[in-house]
């Protein structure tokens, strides 16, 4: 397996993990709770930050390497940089939504949290089908020279969340891991 390909898998089970505290902060600001607010301000800086700008710049690599050599495999991925751009619209109204309830902006909390449910969707969607479509397609399609020239050319930056000496997100880390050992809100 390339390294690229598995760094992308290990981002991807940490973004599952960031969607999952999410979910359970959405639930709790739907029930008119008090949500956790360095928690939410903290996905924001993660969500604003290294998807966008080390993340889907990695796959968009891959995505150019793998339509160089077989755009015919490619194609049932549809556009990926398309999509990249449109996730990108949907964290910045995520981001607002969550600036709104941190604010205390008059904003109703169902409009708030329908936008971070449609950010959570589309991007557990959009991690479905990279690893359903799209990583076999490229791991079919591209050699190891291509892997290669990929590996040489994409950021390097680590995750900061996989970085505990990353002070930013410590209490985010934390959260991750209470909400992966409780059951989910009914």
């Amino acid at each position: 397996m390339p390294p690229l390909i598995d760094a992308l898998r290990r981002e991807h089970e940490t973004i599952a993990a960031l969607l999952d505290v999410l979910d359970r902060q959405v639930a709790i600001l739907e029930a008119a709770g008090e949500p956790d607010y360095e928690a939410l301000a903290a996905l924001v800086e993660y969500f604003s930050d290294y998807p966008a700008q080390v993340h889907h710049p990695k796959e968009d690599l891959i995505w150019g390497a793998l339509m160089a050599r077989d755009a015919a495999g490619a194609a049932p991925i549809g556009d990926l940089e398309a999509e990249h751009r449109h996730l990108a619209e949907l964290t910045r109204g995520f981001a607002a939504a969550i600036d709104a309830v941190l604010h205390d902006v008059e904003v109703p909390r169902v409009a708030a949290a329908r936008m971070i449910r449609r950010f959570v969707a589309a991007e557990r969607q959009h991690i479905a089908e990279e690893e359903d479509i799209f990583f076999p397609a490229a791991l079919r399609a591209l050699r190891a020279d291509d892997w290669a020239a990929l590996a040489a050319v994409a950021d390097k930056r680590t995750d900061p969340l996989a970085d505990a000496a990353d002070r930013r997100f410590a209490a985010l880390r934390r959260t991750i891991a209470e909400t992966a050992s409780r059951p989910a809100a009914c």
